[in-house]
């Protein structure tokens, strides 16, 4: 040591004497992270006893502490909660525990600031140790810590343990409480992750000091906790959380583990020692240890129940003494199809089994009939509503279809969520006794027998590959219904399969990759080939000078059309047919082109009420603007005849045009005339022209509500609907083949990343603003596809037919038909069609030459 650092330390040891012989001194406040950012650490030499470091507490609690101990080097902010935990940990040893392996499995839930870390590290060097803590400080001192003293292959992860994953209130307390569960105003939020993800494979010791969540994560990891050799648990017996002893001692107790309880501190637990004055507000803790033994190893069992008794062992289906039967049948079924849980997966209620069984899984989304905590779905899956279509790879409903009464319906709108090549697994309840808790909030309706769900499928998914199996016998059955845990029955028992007593039905329901084309030979098909239909706007607009609009009405009567006798998928599964070659009749996709904010308020409703998807094309540069497009601007500026008088002038692209706007027809011609020079411009100069007009008439800019495009928060809320998908029409509804190749780039990357930004979701697919053949390139496809979009979609009136462009997919463009027009336009053969479309541009002629708005 240098004879600098050696001064450095006397100064240091000397500060030390002087906190430990002052006590009387003002402790100083509580610091946070942002005070330990500067300054000089203060470092004190502990004795064996720590009883100088007790002493500097009492002097200075808070501060910027190294504490060398035992050949470590610690770094700490609070001497007291450092003095209580290291005197437990390394004096008391409440935490050591005996491995017969040299690299013990440790989960150390709770790891504050890394002290059980170093003594399990010291004990066993080759230890695999995980490490949760959520508090943000202790964590950042953690990390140090295990720095310090070369600890480089522990896992650190920054989550508390919990019952499920989830963002919930979070206080720290300066010192070793930092809790999710004792603070009712927690200021900051932290994650919680369950334990069972970490519970694969065995594990030789759980510490669990969590600050009041112990139950909830013993009892999440019920069935699993015979993973577990040894535990450590503290016990917080606050009044705020309720009684739980008992239970947590039970599932313990389930799971083949023995126990002893200690109160094990004089300093904090006051309460747990004699004389005993207990009150319903005293606050203390017991610590528990619990070693798993071999059922020989344990006192006989009583006898479960009396023969004729009226009242079952556990109305909890075994909760309390372990892992329900019915569970342990759950897990079997789903380690069978554990490959099925892959790639996109939805799970109802929450997301254990996907954790638990999963492999290759990208995203994981759980499914609610109600916001809570952990919910990513909000959807009814009686209803359909919420629910996405063609969207997973995996769909998880274990008992569940029971608690809803269209149960059919159920199941089909699990069946349609699922992706070509998807698959659902599904458990369902036959011999059980009630949930009160679904009973009493939302019903509880069926028991089932796999005849009962075979013919439930039959109907609900009548192309799938279904696999439908039984668990269960008479001993198991009775068990359950006592409420009898797994744990307490003998393997042969749980494995015997008796088909008369069907405790569980589980069923495995593969979607096909390709649709299997029906036979109809005495029924015409409506289109012999798949179609993609194009939309733009959905509202009552008298004037529709674009023929953009279809009433709410014929709308609703087109999509009863559809549903009637069409099959109608997303855009995406139908693109996905056709890239394996199948062309389906009779199948439709739905898309909108420009992103007018009716196609929330007015179009959203009425496919979520038909059941039937859409992707939504939005320009992201109109998004969140005020003006309207500029072909609507020129509509409203000089077809409405009291906005400009008799005439306007305009300089485009270096020309300076002048219209007469003095009758009805020459506005038309006006209107059309502008509109034809703009559209191939670049928008910025069609934009200019728009102000230039808005000048002439003395208005502002801002356009008619009517009009508008989206704004963010109702691309949001569009975006949100189980029934849409959004696609860019590049930034400002560009003529991209007009534009040179950089530019073009720029408006199909922006606008994809600008409306994921929005919206949160991929864009996959492409519109091009006006779609006709001469309004983008080769060079336009190429680009689209180096951005990396699936598709580019077109406006080429035609049908899918072999082989298809992927990046010039023909549509055809829908007018404002009723329901019977509409019917007959779809059965026209597509080159007879032209003459609906010509009828619709007379009207127009009609309509605006002469004023009829």
């Amino acid at each position: 040591m240098s004879g600098a650092g050696l001064l450095t330390k006397i100064a240091r040891l000397l500060k030390a004497q002087y906190l430990v012989h002052n006590q009387g001194q003002t402790p100083f406040a509580p610091i946070g992270p942002q005070d330990w950012a500067s300054g000089e650490e203060l470092v004190i030499d502990a004795d064996d006893q720590l009883a100088n470091v007790k002493a500097a507490a009492a002097a200075q609690r808070y501060g910027r502490y190294i504490i060398r101990f035992q050949d470590w080097n610690i770094y700490c902010h609070d001497l007291l909660s450092f003095y209580m935990a290291a005197k437990d940990i390394f004096l008391r040893h409440i935490y050591d525990f005996t491995s017969s392996v040299s690299a013990p499995r440790i989960i150390d839930g709770g790891g504050h600031i890394g002290l059980f870390a170093l003594a399990a590290k010291r004990k066993y060097p080759n230890a695999r140790i995980s490490i949760f803590e959520p508090d943000p400080f202790a964590l950042m001192l953690l990390r140090k810590n295990l720095a310090a003293n070369n600890i480089t292959d522990a896992e650190v992860i920054d989550a508390g343990l919990f019952k499920k994953e989830a963002l919930l209130p979070f206080a720290g307390d300066n010192s070793d409480g930092g809790s999710f569960f004792l603070h009712n105003t927690a200021p900051t939020q932290a994650r919680t992750v369950s334990l069972s993800l970490l519970l694969q494979d065995e594990v030789d010791f759980v510490k669990l000091n969590i600050e009041g969540a112990e139950f909830d994560v013993v009892k999440e990891i019920s069935p699993r906790l015979r993973k577990i050799r040894e535990m450590v648990i503290e016990y917080h017996a606050f009044p705020e959380l309720g009684q739980r002893l008992h239970e947590l001692l039970g599932l313990l107790h389930g799971a083949g583990f023995r126990y002893l309880i200690h109160d094990f501190d004089v300093e904090t637990n006051g309460a747990t020692k004699p004389p005993f004055h207990l009150s319903a507000g005293d606050r203390y803790f017991l610590l528990i240890y619990a070693k798993r033994m071999e059922p020989s190893a344990l006192a006989p069992r009583k006898a479960a129940a009396q023969p004729l008794s009226v009242q079952p062992v556990c109305r909890e289906f075994g909760f309390s003494r372990g892992s329900p039967v019915d569970r342990y049948y759950m897990q079997h079924f789903l380690e069978r199809h554990k490959k099925a849980v892959k790639g996109r997966v939805l799970e109802a209620g929450d997301p254990a089994y996907t954790h638990q069984f999963g492999s290759r899984v990208v995203k994981s989304d759980v499914l609610n009939v109600i916001g809570s905590p952990g919910t990513t779905v909000v959807g009814n899956l009686q209803s359909g509503t919420g629910i996405p279509l063609a969207h997973y790879d995996c769909v998880i409903l274990t008992q569940t279809v029971q608690f809803v009464f269209g149960i059919e319906k159920a199941v089909r709108n699990a069946y349609r969520a699922l992706k070509p090549g998807g698959t659902l697994l599904l458990t369902a309840s036959g011999i059980s006794q009630i949930s009160r808790y679904d009973m009493d909030r939302w019903g509880e309706y069926w028991r089932l027998t796999d005849l009962c769900l075979k013919e439930i499928l039959s109907r609900a998914a009548p192309d799938a590959q279904t696999e439908i199996s039984t668990y269960g016998n008479v001993a198991s059955a009775k068990a359950f219904l006592d409420g009898i845990s797994a744990e307490e029955l003998p393997r042969e028992v749980l494995d015997y399969q008796d088909p008369d007593y069907q405790l569980l039905i589980a069923a495995v329901v593969h979607k096909p990759k390709t649709v299997k084309k029906k036979a109809l030979p005495h029924v015409q098909p409506v289109l012999n080939e798949p179609v993609i239909l194009l939309y733009h706007r959905v509202a009552n607009d008298p004037v529709d000078s674009q023929l953009l609009a279809v009433t709410p009405e014929h709308f609703s009567q087109q999509l009863s059309c559809l549903s009637e006798h069409l099959r109608v998928l997303a855009l995406e599964e139908l693109l996905d047919e056709v890239r394996r070659g199948f062309y389906c009749p009779d199948t439709a996709a739905l898309t909108f082109d420009d992103g007018y904010a009716d196609n929330l308020l007015n179009a959203r409703a009425l496919l979520e009420h038909h059941r039937l998807p859409a992707t939504f094309f939005v320009a992201s540069g109109m998004t969140g603007s005020t003006r309207e497009f500029w072909w609507d601007a020129f509509e409203h500026l000089l077809l409405l005849p009291d906005v400009i008088k008799e005439r306007a002038e305009i300089n485009l692209n270096g020309r300076t045009l002048e219209f007469k706007l003095d009758n009805a027809a020459a506005r038309f011609a006006a209107y059309d005339q502008l509109c034809g020079l703009c559209r191939a411009l670049p928008p910025s100069e069609a934009a200019s022209a728009a102000r230039q007009l808005y000048a002439a008439a003395g208005l502002p800019e801002d356009g008619r509500l009517s009009h508008r495009a989206l704004s963010r928060e109702q691309l949001k809320q569009l975006a949100a609907s189980p029934v849409s998908e959004i696609g860019s029409h590049t930034i400002d509804h560009a003529f991209l083949a007009a534009l040179p190749a950089v530019e073009q780039r720029r408006q199909l990357v922006d606008s994809k990343a600008e409306l994921e930004r929005i919206t949160g979701q991929t864009v996959r697919f492409l519109s091009y603003p006006w779609g006709t053949p001469d309004t983008f390139s080769a060079e336009t496809m190429r680009i689209a596809q180096e951005t990396g979009y699936e598709a580019g979609i077109a406006n080429i009136q035609d049908a899918l037919r072999a082989p298809v462009d992927f990046f010039a997919v023909p549509r055809f463009l829908v007018r404002n038909w009723n329901g019977e027009q509409f019917l007959q336009w779809l059965r026209t053969p597509a080159p007879d069609r032209g003459r609906f479309e010509q009828q619709m541009l007379n009207s127009r002629e009609r309509r605006l030459s002469h004023g009829l708005y």
